[in-house]
């Protein structure tokens, strides 16, 4: 006997598919394609089944508006331990699986237009700060780069990075690029000190798109500041603070100053560095946790 699926639709009701009251919600009777797959991709639709030890959950993102994903995530938090699997569909189909349903339907909840509505900043926020305390402030530890910026008019050449090496701020600096495939941000080089997703990921995500990061809320956000500089060719620089979700469960709480620069090499193409140093870090396990402090306020 088949798994029981429901269609979770956008005003939260939950309807058997396929079945006649489902049927009626599409407004076609005899489908000749998936309809429940299309009523996911098009519709604000959850797809829900429900095994005998596993749940699959099946929604793109975005489009799970605040109804549909608060009844979801009623129904996974009153489940127990098992097998959680969500399907989303973001640029591609991926799957996470989640051991518990609170996890689950945290997730859900997370990946909701809902969340992004009621939180504009999504945990992150960003504020501009005068360009003018890094070129004036001899302390500043930013100062160097900002000076070759403004000395080379933005020419990236391969100098740059021996150089963010002898002002030992290799470790704390990005280089991103558009890919040739379809234009997104993509991690060109990443400096050692971004650790916090675990030692291998600076190796890991080179060549990577910057949105597809453990945390997808925080990669898109991050993704976006950078797409921005390589549009409008604007340095910028923000205080930022963000809470990142790490695959362990817990956050990773940061505070930090971010200074990005357009480039251009010597084919044209267009480049971004991002340095950031880091002036507040901790761990928060949640709730009925604890908040461990794991950094503090480098000059360097």
């Amino acid at each position: 006997m088949a798994d029981p699926t429901f269609a979770v639709i956008p005003d939260g009701r939950w309807l058997k598919a396929p079945s006649p009251a489902f049927h009626a919600f599409l407004g076609i009777q005899d489908a000749d394609f998936d309809a429940l797959a299309y009523a996911v991709r098009n519709l604000g639709v959850a797809s829900v089944a429900f095994g005998r030890d596993t749940v699959n959950v099946t929604l793109r993102v975005p489009g799970l508006g605040r109804e549909a994903a608060a009844s979801v995530c009623n129904r996974l938090a009153r489940l127990g331990e098992g097998y959680f699997h969500i399907h989303l569909l973001v640029r591609r189909w991926e799957t996470e699986v989640y051991r518990s349903g609170i996890q689950a339907a945290m997730r859900v909840w997370g990946l909701s237009d809902a969340s992004r509505a009621s939180q504009p900043s999504r945990g992150y926020s960003a504020r501009p700060l005068s360009l003018d305390r890094v070129f004036v402030q001899d302390n500043n530890p930013m100062k160097p780069l900002a000076q070759k910026w403004r000395a080379s008019f933005g020419q990236f050449d391969d100098t740059v990075i021996p150089f963010l090496a002898r002002k030992q701020l290799l470790d704390r600096s990005a280089l991103v690029k558009r890919s040739k495939e379809d234009g997104d941000a993509i991690f060109s080089f990443i400096g050692a000190g971004f650790k916090f997703y675990g030692d291998q990921y600076p190796y890991l995500a080179v060549g990577e798109k910057v949105q597809d990061q453990p945390d997808r809320n925080y990669g898109a956000w991050t993704a976006e500041a950078y797409s921005s500089i390589l549009d409008k060719r604007e340095p910028q620089l923000h205080s930022v603070e963000a809470a990142i979700s790490l695959p362990s469960g817990v956050l990773h709480v940061t505070q930090y100053q971010r200074l990005l620069l357009p480039w251009q090499n010597t084919s044209g193409e267009s480049l971004v560095t991002c340095l950031s140093l880091v002036e507040r870090t901790y761990v928060d396990e949640g709730p009925n946790g604890t908040k461990a402090a794991v950094g503090g306020s480098p000059k360097k």
